[in-house]
């Protein structure tokens, strides 16, 4: 999939627990530091941390996350999706 990344989006699913082992977030996947520095921190550290999202929450045993689209790639996802009668959405708030 070729949509945008959007690195200045947050990773926060608002289910915020430290997991004891690994010191990630079983929400986000991200550290305690990483979301304290989030809103300072270069594009590049941000977008950095997004790769390194999904093996984290896969070592974890979470199966879904936030990605990191922008309101663009979200539309374009939508359409396709709807287009090709394909696609998984899984919705939250």
């Amino acid at each position: 999939m070729t949509d945008t990344l959007a690195p200045e989006i947050s990773p926060c699913t608002g289910l915020c627990r430290l997991d004891p082992g690994t010191g990630w977030c079983r929400g986000c996947g991200r550290t305690g530091g990483e979301i304290a520095a989030w809103r300072e921190a270069p594009a590049a550290l941000r977008a950095d941390v997004w790769g390194q999202i999904p093996g984290r929450l896969a070592a974890l045993g979470v199966a879904a996350r936030r990605l990191p689209w922008d309101a663009a790639a979200i539309r374009r996802f939508a359409a396709r999706s709807l287009a090709e009668g394909a696609g998984t959405w899984v919705l939250g708030v």
